[in-house]
């Protein structure tokens, strides 16, 4: 992290707060060419902030959302942006994203990327959000690092 990379941090976070943090990364998030690397443990709750964040922008509470550790890459088609979710824990090589729609996505829709480190030379500029364990068992640290 650069001195000058904006961060924000989110503390002592649980799944019920996830809907209220979609909606404040929607305005800033929804627009073509935009990639957040989500950092963290398995389990952390990478999948649970994406599930959140497509229920709340799609307004749809039930609405299945698949992880995408299996397939890689589950694609959801709104009006007006196509959200990309990426899993890439189990990718052997970065040059399989080729096979994945990599470049386009990045370049079209909105990208969420579970284990960014994978890509490697692949990421273009992005926020990086971690999350950590916080004060208690279920609750999680959040920080976004804002692309300079």
């Amino acid at each position: 992290m650069t001195p000058a990379m904006q961060t924000k941090s989110h503390e002592n976070l649980t799944e019920s707060d996830l809907p209220a943090l979609a909606r404040e990364y929607a305005p800033l998030w929804l627009r073509p060419g935009i990639i957040v690397a989500l950092h963290g443990d398995l389990g952390a709750g990478k999948t649970a902030f994406v599930r959140a964040f497509i229920r709340e922008v799609c307004s749809a509470s039930d609405m299945a959302v698949p992880s995408p550790t299996f397939t890689l890459v589950q694609e959801y088609a709104l009006p007006e942006i196509t959200i990309y979710h990426y899993d890439l824990y189990r990718m052997a090589d970065a040059s399989e994203l080729m096979e994945l729609n990599w470049q386009q996505a990045c370049a079209e829709g909105l990208v969420f990327v579970e284990w960014p480190e994978r890509a490697a030379g692949n990421l273009p500029p992005h926020f990086n959000f971690y999350i950590t364990d916080g004060d208690s068992d279920n609750a999680r640290r959040i920080t976004v690092e804002f692309p300079q």
